[in-house]
């Protein structure tokens, strides 16, 4: 099958990280390991080349051989998307993903936002809005934030995403919980925040993760969830261009990242108030919780019990679906990761919650798991949704009651973390302070708005506010 290419030149192994040094050699060589999170004591699948493969034997790495040529797999699950006809009994393309969306603004109470940003190459990035509560006089619109499809080659989560969409979308009164939940939240779903690496990984390189970024070396790619402005750039950060991990040259750096964090800002701008925000992935069945920038020994969220009460509470619902075999982990349990999307959400939103769920299933397929587990793979996500939705709802006292926005918005979370720092500063300032960043969302939210002609300022002024 024409378009899969350097796959073939690889093989499958398993990977025993025994000390530093097995993991610094995956890391500078930049090794593609098939899981988020790794560190010493941790095996791993990771896909080599044949010249790594010697480099393990010559330094005396412990691997296996899984598998020698993958490319089989990769072309047969390109013939079942050709096989299906059924939305969801197979993988679909982004620009099938895009038109469900735009169907969904049709036949439901939903808004279809056609672009919150571009990517690298070009492509609109597409999100859905829906939900039964509207904005009335200045009070703000509590809402849930799903995000999907950062890594290209997890197929699943995309597909999750949309499939979950849609039972929400055709919920009725006859479905309590969710029909009650679509009264009192907005929901916000991005399908696929990397559509170039999405497309690439179905025409070109099938297990490919980063987006599409050109970089020197013939290199290619920035790890979207290494790449928010939230601490990144800080320890266990990786800058090797070559790495599946590469932070990029900033935070936010990348449009697409850069395109979640000013859609929020528009959303914020129009009444909405982020109460938390999921992260779906695969592979590994794993809930993480933050924070992911710092091990615990470093650092800890000041509401650490509840975010592992709300990671069991998703773990138990998921597990109770299927009986997969869903847990929770501390998201640095072996490295820190600093610069992820679920760190980002959890810096800003009014409950301070914003997870990682590492869909199915724990390494038999890995990346390249059967379109026949879409739906019971779905419905496992739907469940740890709702787990989500209904802590949250419970934090709220079950009315979803609008209370006013902490000062500090998505937009300035470095100020919101030096503001901890510095409380004893004057009130005097941090009101002025505040009164810039509202603002600012302010102007990005009306860029978002009238194009790439209106121009931020580069400095704001204190008659602008």
């Amino acid at each position: 099958v024409a378009g899969f290419t350097h796959l073939n030149q690889h093989t499958l192994t398993r990977v025993y990280i025994r000390d530093e040094t097995v993991l610094a050699l995956l890391l500078d060589e930049g090794v593609d390991v098939w899981t988020d999170r790794f560190g010493v004591g941790k095996s791993v699948k990771a896909l080599v080349s044949s010249e790594m493969m010697l480099r393990f034997q010559d330094t005396g790495v412990d691997f296996t051989v899984l598998e020698r040529d993958i490319r089989t797999d990769a072309i047969s699950e390109t013939n079942l998307r050709a096989l299906s006809t059924d939305f969801f009994n197979s993988y679909r393309s982004y620009p099938e993903i895009v038109t469900r969306l735009q169907e969904y603004e049709t036949q439901y109470s939903a808004t279809f936002v056609p672009s919150i940003g571009k990517s690298i190459e070009g492509q609109d990035i597409a999100a859905l809005r829906f939900g039964l509560r509207t904005a009335a006089d200045g009070v703000q619109i509590p809402t849930i934030f799903l995000s999907c499809g950062q890594h290209a080659r997890e197929w699943i989560g995309p597909a999750a995403c949309m499939w979950l969409t849609e039972q929400l979308l055709t919920s009725d009164p006859s479905q309590a919980e969710q029909h009650k939940f679509l009264q009192r939240y907005q929901f916000v779903v991005v399908p696929v925040v990397n559509p170039d690496g999405y497309q690439y990984s179905r025409s070109g390189n099938r297990f490919w993760r980063k987006n599409r970024r050109p970089l020197s070396g013939g290199n290619y790619g920035v790890d979207l969830n290494r790449n928010f402005g939230f601490h990144w750039g800080e320890a266990g950060a990786i800058f090797a261009q070559n790495s599946e991990q590469y932070c990029g040259t900033a935070g936010f750096s990348e449009p697409e990242s850069a395109a979640l964090r000013d859609f929020v800002a528009l959303l914020e701008s129009q009444g909405a108030v982020i109460e938390g925000g999921l992260d779906l992935h695969s592979y590994g069945e794993i809930i993480y919780y933050p924070w992911g920038w710092a091990q615990q020994s470093v650092a800890k969220p000041d509401n650490l019990e509840d975010v592992v009460r709300v990671s069991q509470e998703i773990a138990d619902a998921m597990r109770a679906v299927h009986g997969m075999d869903y847990t929770i982990e501390h998201a640095a349990q072996y490295a820190p990761y600093p610069g992820g999307c679920d760190d980002w959400f959890a810096s800003f939103s009014r409950k301070h919650i914003g997870l990682t769920i590492e869909l199915r299933d724990t390494g038999d397929h890995g990346f390249d798991l059967p379109a026949d587990q879409i739906v019971p793979t779905s419905q496992e996500a739907l469940a740890g949704v709702m787990a989500f939705v209904r802590h949250i709802d419970a934090l709220n006292g079950g009315t979803a009651a609008a209370e006013p926005k902490t000062p500090g918005s998505s937009t300035t979370i470095i100020v919101a973390v030096v503001v901890t720092v510095v409380a004893v500063a004057a009130a005097a300032v941090g009101a002025v302070a505040f009164m810039r960043a509202r603002h600012r969302r302010r102007l990005v939210g009306r860029r978002l708005e009238q194009g790439p002609t209106y121009q931020l300022p580069e400095a704001l002024d204190d008659d602008d506010f």
